[in-house]
């Protein structure tokens, strides 16, 4: 669990030095897609030290972070990568365009997650996804899920992020 928890932790830390530079010059869908992408990063930089037990537990901050997420995952992320927008300055690499099937099942895999942690940490059900998986989900102990969210961005940015220099 610690692993998966400094992988998130890693991609986290590289996503947020990465995307401070490529967004200088990013415009249109692009710049909205990166922004969502600073606001996940962010959400998980706050998270983490909680869910670590670095923290002291803050079910508000952790509801919040996981709010953040939902907002930007699912259909959200989604709608902000329509087929051509993967030039320069984009960091998504044509597949997925190509396997966009997994995409999509990733991008809802994260909002399911995040939605199931929101709800752990007390959240209302307003604006989150909420089904029998997401509130199976939602009994682990915060830091798991959290734990299963890394590991879907990881997933995701494994397949469909090129690094830019």
């Amino acid at each position: 669990m610690r692993r998966k928890i400094r992988l998130a932790a890693t991609l986290l830390l590289c996503g947020i030095a990465a995307g401070a530079l490529a967004h200088g010059s990013a415009t249109g869908i692009v710049r909205e897609r990166m922004d969502g992408m600073s606001a996940m990063a962010k959400a998980m930089k706050s998270i983490a030290p909680i869910v670590k037990g670095e923290t002291a537990f803050d079910a508000a901050a952790v509801a919040s972070g996981a709010e953040t997420l939902v907002g930007h995952s699912g259909d959200e992320i989604t709608s902000k990568f329509p087929e051509g927008s993967d030039g320069m300055p984009s960091e998504a690499t044509e597949e997925i365009w190509t396997d966009w099937e997994r995409f999509e099942t990733l991008a809802h895999q994260l909002a399911r997650y995040a939605s199931a942690l929101a709800r752990s940490a007390g959240a209302d059900a307003e604006g989150l996804v909420v089904d029998a998986h997401v509130q199976q989900v939602a009994e682990m102990p915060p830091k798991e899920i959290f734990g299963m969210i890394g590991k879907t961005c990881a997933a995701c940015h494994e397949s469909y992020r090129q690094k830019l220099d």
